[in-house]
Order: C-alpha cells, then structure tokens, then sequence
C-alpha cells in the first residue's frame, strides 16, 4: 500500500464519522502536516506516514518524518488546541501519537515508541477503520 491510499482511506473512515476534513500539500511553507480536522467543536492535525514494516529503529527512521515536521506539531499544539497527532500505519495496524509523546517516541525504539502511543489498532492490509474509531473516541473524550 502507498501513503496516499492509507491517506486517503483515513480521510474517509473519519469523514463517516463526521470529522471535517482538510488535506494539505503545502509547497509555500515547510513542515504542514497532511491534514487539519474539525470534529466535536476540537480542531487539530494529524501527519499520516505509511511503511509496510514496522520502523525497527523507532519514530525517527521513518522515511520523510522530519524533525521539522515533529516541531511543528508540538509549537501548534502548545499555541493551538493541543490536538496534533502523527498517525503511522504499517501492514499489520495503525498507530498514533499525541504531540506530547512524539520527543519520547522520536528518540526510543520502536518497541518503545509503540508504548506511548495513544490509539493503536489491528488492521492488516489497510483496514484503517478501528484507528479511525480509537482516534474519534479519543477526540469526543477531548471536548471542551
């Protein structure tokens, strides 16, 4: 599976639950992550990367996930409503990270990346749908 695809079916296990849903491709400015969200009165973003393996040296072998980007969703986070995730989905499942444990998981090993992550979910070939659904748990349980 590539990453657009998984992007693409994120964005629209999300969109059946009725997240309001924006895909980014910014060339003017660095570091935007893929998508902003609108759901349940919260506001946020998510960066989505896809690998078919499981990244062995943890979150900072990932291919095209920079240290600008990590930066950028923590900064908003802080300004913004705190709602800012890296979501990683791989051949066996997806996984996703609250800004404030992308540092931690940055710099452990994937094992150790995997226990601070927030939503995690079976899904073998691309089934995205039981991320989407940790994920919408999580935001209606985030509601001010």
């Amino acid at each position: 599976m590539l990453e657009q695809e998984y992007k693409r079916a994120v964005i629209n296990a999300l969109r059946t639950m009725g997240w309001s849903i924006q895909e980014h491709e910014d060339r003017q400015a660095s570091f935007i992550p893929d998508l902003s969200f609108g759901a349940y009165g919260v506001d946020g973003w998510i960066e989505v990367k896809y690998r078919d393996r499981m990244p062995p040296l943890g979150l900072g072998s990932i291919r095209h996930y920079t240290k600008g980007q990590e930066d950028w969703l923590i900064d908003r986070a802080a300004a913004g409503s705190g709602q800012c995730y890296l979501l990683l989905g791989t051949a066996h499942g997806s996984y996703a990270w609250h800004h404030s444990a992308l540092r931690n998981a940055r710099a452990a090993t994937w094992v150790g990346a995997q226990s601070l992550c927030c939503c995690r979910a079976p899904g073998e070939g691309g089934y995205v749908l039981p991320i989407a659904e940790c994920l919408n748990a999580m935001i209606i349980g985030r509601k001010k």
